[in-house]
């Protein structure tokens, strides 16, 4: 069995402003990249991150180690507007009201800053572009948390437009870690062909939501990361925007593996769990979407990479 071992994180389990809200911030510019907001609650809920069964063994320090990289997150979509200079015009948030407000602040203090590749040559037209960043809050030793917007994607096409999986085999849970109750997400970046093949997969980044020692951690992430790069292998894709010159296309797709009686959070609440090491694909060496990470994603669909506007602007990094 499963037990609670995580209890340090307060006033982040629901996505409306919570009564008797107190909040603290510091906004600055350290080499060009943002400092992180800092928040401090005053009501208290809770956020459990479990522990594998079976940890007697483990010391209490290294499940201590472990558990002080957990982090808690979560999606925030909209769309922004940029001019063909690539300042930033506009900014609408889908659901402003389900979200924190902190996370609503964040958000609308930082985008506005932002500056993206300019429009090609002639194009003088302002793009709307569909927005998803990942706000991630970190508690800090004086009881506050530091949120940041760390990873981002942006297309010019509705999530499931431009690529679309033809046919997904389903991934099972693997046999291998039946019985623990883990579960977790793996990012995926899957080399897709003409023929809408998966010519390459491979496993860029695997978060848990499970603590234990770090052998066994790693062992999740290796099981984790194989049955989804094994499955995701057998699907097949449909482009439905293609450039003519090329031949193949890369998407970023995520794969949960939950547990029976897990419920996923909804837009607007925090999601907490363990991230793992971003891995370099190897056909990916000068990958220009590297700064942006890999886990902006609003729901479940792949995405394409190479679309809409790239961002220049530098997100704040661990």
């Amino acid at each position: 069995m499963l037990q609670p071992i995580h209890r340090g994180i307060r006033n982040l389990r629901t996505g409306s402003a919570v009564p008797g809200l107190s909040m603290r911030w510091v906004v600055g510019i350290d080499n060009g990249m943002p400092r992180s907001y800092r928040m401090k609650f005053a009501a208290v809920a809770t956020v459990v991150l479990f522990a594998l069964g079976g940890n007697a063994v483990a010391g209490k320090s290294e499940l201590a180690e472990v558990r002080a990289r957990s982090e808690m997150s979560m999606v925030v979509t909209g769309k922004v507007r940029v001019e063909a200079d690539g300042a930033v015009a506009g900014l609408d948030l889908d659901k402003p009201g389900e979200l924190p407000k902190g996370v609503v602040e964040l958000v609308q203090h930082t985008v506005p800053d932002w500056k993206f590749e300019p429009a090609a040559a002639g194009d003088k037209s302002a793009e709307t572009l569909n927005m998803s960043v990942r706000v991630v809050g970190r508690k800090l030793a004086d009881g506050n948390y530091a949120l940041t917007m760390r990873s981002a994607n942006f297309a010019d096409s509705a999530p499931g437009a431009a690529l679309k999986r033809g046919s997904a085999h389903s991934i099972v849970y693997p046999s291998a870690l039946a019985g623990t109750n883990a579960s977790g997400t793996v990012y995926l970046l899957v080399r897709i062909g003409k023929a809408g093949e998966a010519q390459e997969v491979f496993a860029e980044q695997v978060n848990l939501s499970v603590v234990a020692d770090q052998k066994k951690m790693d062992k999740l992430r290796d099981e984790f990361a194989r049955s989804a790069v094994r499955g995701a292998k057998r699907w097949k894709f449909v482009v439905a925007k293609q450039d003519g010159e090329a031949g193949s296309w890369t998407a970023r797709v995520p794969v949960k593996y939950q547990v029976s009686g897990q419920t996923l959070p909804k837009y607007g609440q925090w999601e907490v769990y363990v991230p793992g090491p971003h891995q370099q694909a190897p056909w990916r060496e000068n990958d220009d979407t590297a700064g942006l990470g890999v886990d902006a994603f609003a729901d479940d669909e792949p995405q394409l990479l190479g679309q809409g506007r790239r961002l220049l602007t530098k997100l704040a990094q661990d």
